[in-house]
């Protein structure tokens, strides 16, 4: 077809070259597809190196602690990731004596595991004809057709499916997929495409419907992003000369398998504190001192963070270690932690 070769050819001359492509190990490429969900090619690479230094194998991953892993991953975010890459490398350890499974069916049933990644997975490792459909590709597609639909909604990416199953080239899909996905990111791109105005031209502007119509900022359509929440944080950093004390999120949260410290959450702005008494948080503690505060972005909540300081005497930490780990300070870089709270270690030189 004549847009496959076309964009082909592009992608001789202007694709982008990247570690993973240069293998056909499933464990490699899965490894890098996960950390690029949701994540821009330069912020995962540096991940991508460690992790590959780390584990080099799907054994070794699968043989890790969880902890191992979330450290590893500490900084990037959307930390659920991190823990489904563990148990889909424990269950093919064990259920499939460590060989990455080639069908379909069986990679989607994986945690963590979607359309987009599966097929990426088929296509990269074991050259089947499955085309790929991210946001990269999804917009390329809309704007060559001209699809107007809600790109969010099923029967969009349905459409969109059927129609890069025409344009995908049997003998090269891998080939293909990588060329429509770095002509998304490199060209296509959001907003106002580079279309003529670059030396990465576009070389289906005479047939792109977007283009054609003075609509490519128009494209894809997408629905109204939902509101974003507000949460305020109090975490109250109780320490000695010695450590402080940590404490693991386990509850179906945000930072679920991280550590950070005591806290409570309000409603509003107001500072959780009744003339300088800690509240909400233990009784009789005496006075704290405020320290920072920070705002944190997730995808749909915006976390105001506060940060208070309290030094515990011998006692009052063996009271506190019936429900909270005390760390030495000089250990606290071995332990996952929220990206805010990286930073706060960071800006009070504690790590």
């Amino acid at each position: 077809m004549v847009f496959s070769h076309e964009l082909l050819h592009w992608y001789e001359a202007n694709g982008r070259i990247l570690p993973w492509r240069e293998t056909k190990d499933p464990y490699i490429i899965w490894l890098s597809e996960i950390i690029l969900q949701q994540t821009k090619v330069v912020q995962g690479l540096p991940y991508f190196h460690q992790f590959i230094k780390t584990f080099p194998t799907m054994e070794s991953l699968a043989e890790a602690s969880e902890e191992e892993v979330l450290k590893l991953w500490q900084g990037l975010g959307y930390y659920s990731r991190a823990r489904n890459l563990h148990k889909t490398a424990k269950y093919i350890q064990s259920e499939y004596h460590g060989i990455f499974p080639d069908t379909y069916s069986l990679i989607s049933k994986l945690p963590g595991i979607g359309d987009y990644t599966a097929c990426a997975i088929l296509s990269f490792a074991f050259g089947k004809v499955y085309p790929v459909l991210d946001g990269n590709v999804g917009r390329v597609s809309t704007r060559f057709s001209g699809i107007f639909d809600p790109i969010e909604n099923q029967t969009t990416k349905n459409k969109i499916k059927s129609i890069l199953q025409l344009w995908i080239d049997k003998d090269k899909p891998a080939l293909f997929n990588q060329a429509i996905m770095d002509f998304g990111a490199l060209v296509c791109t959001p907003g106002k495409a580079i279309c003529l105005s670059s030396s990465l031209y576009c070389p289906f502007s005479n047939w792109c419907y977007a283009y054609k119509h003075d609509m490519v900022e128009n494209l894809p359509v997408k629905k109204q992003s939902k509101a974003v929440k507000n949460r305020y944080l109090h975490y109250y950093m109780l320490s000695n000369k010695e450590g402080l004390l940590l404490h693991k999120r386990l509850l179906n949260d945000i930072w679920k398998g991280l550590y950070d410290f005591p806290f409570c959450e309000t409603l509003e702005t107001n500072i959780p504190m009744e003339k300088g008494k800690l509240s909400s948080v233990a009784e009789n503690i005496g006075s704290v001192s405020f320290l920072k505060q920070y705002t944190h972005l997730l995808s749909h909540q915006r976390l105001h963070v506060f940060f208070y300081q309290k030094e515990l005497t011998e006692a009052q930490i063996q009271l506190w270690s019936k429900e909270y780990i005390f760390v030495p300070w000089k250990q606290i870089k071995n332990f996952a932690v929220p990206k805010v709270f990286e930073q706060f270690f960071q800006d009070f030189k504690i790590i």
